[in-house]
């Protein structure tokens, strides 16, 4: 736990409001008041455009600093929701409505978080009318609403009304919109990982860097062996960790694998030979993916991409726009059904070892499959690590089927 609460205290940040609005009121007060006193040179009319443009600033930056205020007590909920999860050792029962609560409220069934002290959203409207004293003012938020984005973020929405007016009556705003914000998830810990493992795994949201997870790039007509290592094109280096990628591999020795385009055979025990166009493809792929490593695998004769090894060993989060892992909101519920605009995460067999934990023998590794009461059987993936199990019908969503054992 102390850990954790290290890991917390990076992420949490104190709530700062915006100052513009207070910037903006004193030199309107002193506006006003000068403009009172000189009437005898200014002209009435003059003076009620110009404190209805200023009253009318006013009014946007309250607007605008809203949204900002929904940002922050937005995520504020959120890690005051999964710190709820967690120290309690259950999931919520509507992770919508607790959130909602901790928002406006700063409250958790009605018991004060301390994680949104000063940092609700009527924390953030009595600020307002505390530093807007000399106008008639009324600042209300209604409807409040939060929901899955993108599955790296929640939406949160409120229905704002402002009515603001000088004192003397010489201008008035009355305004209602909606207005939203995106939470970013990302350094957030996942409470499905918790709770399943009595604590012992902490797991942080984090983003899935490539733009693809698996893809077979250039097939050979003829290959041995299997083996993966960084790609090189300069086959007059030699580097037995290195996959020479050429135009024609014949007799070429000291690389770990050989792709070439012609026939020739090179002398090494691992080669793909008469992939046509290899070395454009290849490099191709490795601008668009930023990912180096190929693999090279005798079964399909294919030259493949498989940046899913980072996922699998960084811990990334993988997001689907269609039918994919549940979102976060379900996971603060508990709730491992899969959802659209999701994410999901590779459970790591060593480091439940390393914890103690018992293992599902062959229990596909997407996080919640594997964490899933159901039985959930996997076959191995060649090039994957030699623990990590994918059923069929995943494999199919991470391009995988044919690497499937």
């Amino acid at each position: 736990m102390k850990s954790r609460n290290k890991k917390n205290k990076r992420v949490l940040k104190g709530q700062v409001y915006s100052i513009a609005v207070v910037l903006i009121t004193i030199p309107l007060l002193l506006f006003i008041a000068f403009y009172i006193t000189s009437t005898q040179t200014i002209k009435f009319g003059t003076t009620e455009k110009t404190v209805s443009d200023q009253i009318n600033h006013i009014e946007k930056n309250i607007q605008r600093d809203f949204v900002q205020a929904l940002e922050i007590s937005g995520r504020r909920a959120v890690l005051s929701a999964v710190n709820i999860v967690i120290t309690n050792g259950t999931f919520l029962d509507n992770s919508t409505e607790a959130i909602i609560e901790l928002m406006e409220n700063g409250t958790f069934e009605g018991n004060e978080s301390f994680l949104m002290i000063n940092n609700s959203l009527k924390d953030w409207q009595a600020k307002i009318l505390n530093l807007i004293r000399q106008f008639r003012l009324s600042v209300n938020f209604s409807g409040t609403f939060v929901k899955n984005s993108n599955g790296y973020n929640t939406n949160h929405t409120s229905f704002l009304s402002v009515n603001i007016s000088d004192q003397l009556g010489i201008a008035r705003i009355s305004r209602a919109s909606e207005k939203s914000n995106l939470v970013s998830l990302i350094g957030i810990e996942d409470p499905t990982y918790a709770l399943h493992t009595a604590g012992r795994v902490v797991r942080l949201i984090d983003t899935y860097p490539h733009p693809y997870l698996a893809m077979s790039i250039v097939r050979g007509s003829a290959a041995s062996g299997n083996c993966t290592g960084d790609v090189t094109f300069n086959a007059g280096s030699p580097d037995s960790t290195k996959i020479l990628v050429t135009t024609n591999g014949g007799g070429v020795s000291g690389f770990r694998g050989v792709v070439a385009e012609t026939t020739d055979l090179p002398s090494v025990s691992c080669y793909s030979v008469g992939a046509a166009n290899a070395v454009q493809l290849i490099n191709n792929t490795i601008n668009y993916g930023n990912y180096t490593t190929v693999y090279l695998d005798q079964s399909t004769n294919y030259t493949w991409s498989l940046p899913i090894n980072e996922a699998i060993n960084k811990k990334y989060y993988i997001h689907f726009d269609g039918p994919g892992g549940p979102d976060f909101l379900k996971r603060l519920e508990g709730d491992l059904n899969e959802s659209v605009n999701g994410l999901e995460s590779f459970v790591n067999i060593p480091e439940l070892q390393d914890a103690e934990l018992p293992i599902k023998q062959d229990q596909t590794t997407v996080d919640y499959l594997y964490f899933a009461d159901t039985s959930n059987i996997g076959k191995a993936v060649r090039s994957l690590p030699s623990w990590f199990r994918m059923n069929e019908t995943i494999a199919g969503r991470y391009n995988l089927t044919l690497l499937l054992e």
